[in-house]
């Protein structure tokens, strides 16, 4: 067996350890400023990327704009025409509507009044203006419009209907007197006006005003809740 002997110096070995080191450091060095370039340089891809990425979704998004106000601008201009039409539709359709519901309405009124005006203008409600010879007769026909209540089973008023009849002698109205056979004809005068209100239990579907005008209202300033006025007969 061979014996291998070491006979130069110690500083020897340790030097050239020290330059294997060196070297190694250098070429690690190296390594690691190597990948850290392509790294730069793949964040450097990416950055370019998003930046054409955004020039293109802002170009998009401008033309998104644009088109939206004009979209508003077409919408506004084309509104009043297609207020109209709408109008014209709905209103085509609530003629039927409306024909039947006046019929059913005069159907329920007492035969002796005389009717000045039905009103049914905002589809809700029903006013309806008359003149009745006297409070027996205004009696009756408040009876008759109750009897179409659906609290009696009608099918015309949802809850009772009220009015504002006769006021009594004292405030003007006159008895109605029937001529003598020797007289000569008498002109038959209504001296009870009479004003009733009532609420449909079927809606009629009033079409939007294309001009944008507040919907008409049947309601009439004193009418909410009048069963009657002094000297009216129990309602």
């Amino acid at each position: 067996m061979a014996i291998k002997i070491d006979l130069l110096p110690v500083y020897v070995k340790l030097k050239r350890n020290l330059h294997r080191t060196i070297a190694a450091c250098f070429v690690l060095a190296a390594l690691v400023g190597t990948g850290l370039a392509l790294v730069l340089q793949q964040r450097k891809l990416e950055l370019q990327t998003a930046e054409e990425n955004l020039e293109a979704a802002q170009a998009v998004a401008e033309k998104a704009t644009a088109a939206e106000g004009r979209a508003r601008t077409a919408t506004a201009e084309a509104a009043p025409l297609v207020g109209v039409v709408g109008f014209m539709t709905g209103a085509s359709k609530t003629g039927p509507q409306r024909a039947a519901l006046v019929d059913l309405i005069r159907r329920n009124i007492d035969i002796n009044a005389v009717v000045s005006s039905i009103d049914v203008s905002d589809g809700q409600k029903v006013i309806i203006k008359a003149t009745v010879r006297d409070p027996n007769e205004y009696a009756r026909f408040l009876l008759n419009l109750r009897r179409a209540s659906d609290v009696n089973g009608g099918t015309l008023f949802k809850g009772l209907p009220v009015a504002a009849g006769p006021k009594g002698f004292a405030n003007g109205a006159r008895p109605f007197q029937q001529p003598q056979p020797s007289q000569d004809p008498a002109e038959i005068i209504y001296p009870v006006d009479v004003v009733a209100e009532g609420t449909l239990l079927n809606p009629v579907q009033v079409p939007p005003d294309p001009t944008g005008a507040a919907p008409a209202t049947a309601a009439e300033p004193g009418l909410e809740g009048i069963e009657g006025e002094p000297g009216a007969p129990p309602a």
